[in-house]
């Protein structure tokens, strides 16, 4: 739970407890709120078994998704959903994504898998944009590193929760509770895509990450975006890139799909090779 969030909290819980055609147990951290979150989770919790509330100290938004994933009771449930506090959730979200994920799994039992879906960003005014306004699909940790994703449409099964809480990024602020799931799950499992409308995300001044671009091709925000030298949006690619050959090699080396290995030795020879580099880049 973010910092002084009052104001949403309570919708967002009453989404997620309104969920349909699944059991659920739904544990909020709280990292030093002062506005009365924690006294509204403890009315919910006391009138509802199903809610835990867990104190901790503030980590940053990032690390406090990570922080409730390590806790050791988790490991007795089967599927995971993070959730910011101030968006929604559409009452058979979880059931449609749980559905995709038990699919997958009747091929490999013990396959870590993410699957995410699609959802709609509003406001006061009403409902907006969708988030992924593009089929979106990952097909490498490469993918996932440079692709924006949303925590709040993730679904994720207890295979890939048990590495999560194994591997520890030294450079995770760079991406986040988010960033580095999908990562993790595309380079040691399976990543896949639901391109459903399931949760709605609020936009507004207070968002602890805001919006992120997903430009469609060449509209304007593309056009812009593009505008940018080779060479700065080389050097941006170089300092993610051969950061998370590093964070893999590290953390994953024994777990990596054999993809992923190939991927990251291509990295690795890429930081000594200015050609290698180049056909990744313009890859």
């Amino acid at each position: 739970m973010h910092q002084n969030r009052e104001l949403y909290l309570g919708k967002q819980v009453k989404s997620i407890l309104e969920q349909k055609d699944v059991k659920l147990d739904l544990f909020i951290r709280d990292d030093g709120s002062t506005d009365g979150s924690r006294e509204l989770v403890e009315s919910i919790a006391a009138t509802d078994p199903r809610v835990h509330l867990i104190i901790g100290h503030n980590v940053g938004y990032k690390r406090s998704f990570l922080e409730l994933v390590n806790e050791p009771s988790m490991s007795d449930y089967d599927y995971f959903a993070f959730a910011d506090q101030d968006d929604l959730w559409k009452m058979n979200k979880l059931a449609v994504l749980q559905e995709r994920i038990v699919t997958l799994e009747e091929k490999n039992t013990h396959l870590p898998i993410m699957v995410y879906s699609n959802g709609k960003v509003f406001s006061n005014q009403g409902e907006g944009r969708r988030l992924y306004q593009r089929p979106r699909i990952i097909s490498s940790f490469i993918d996932a590193s440079f692709r924006p994703l949303y925590g709040m449409s993730f679904l994720i099964n207890l295979p890939l929760r048990n590495i999560l809480v194994e591997t520890e990024a030294s450079n995770f602020d760079l991406w986040g509770h988010d960033g580095w799931t999908a990562i993790v799950a595309s380079a040691v499992g399976k990543v896949d895509f639901v391109d459903r409308d399931l949760v709605l995300y609020r936009q507004h001044g207070d968002n602890a990450s805001g919006l992120k671009n997903d430009y469609t091709k060449f509209s304007l925000g593309f056009l812009l975006a593009t505008m940018k030298t080779i060479k700065q949006r080389e050097h941006s690619w170089e300092y993610k890139l051969s950061s998370l050959s590093e964070e893999l090699h590290v953390s994953l080396s024994d777990k990596v799909n054999a993809q992923s290995a190939s991927l990251i030795q291509r990295l690795t020879s890429s930081n000594e090779n200015r050609s290698a580099r180049m056909k990744l880049f313009l890859s």
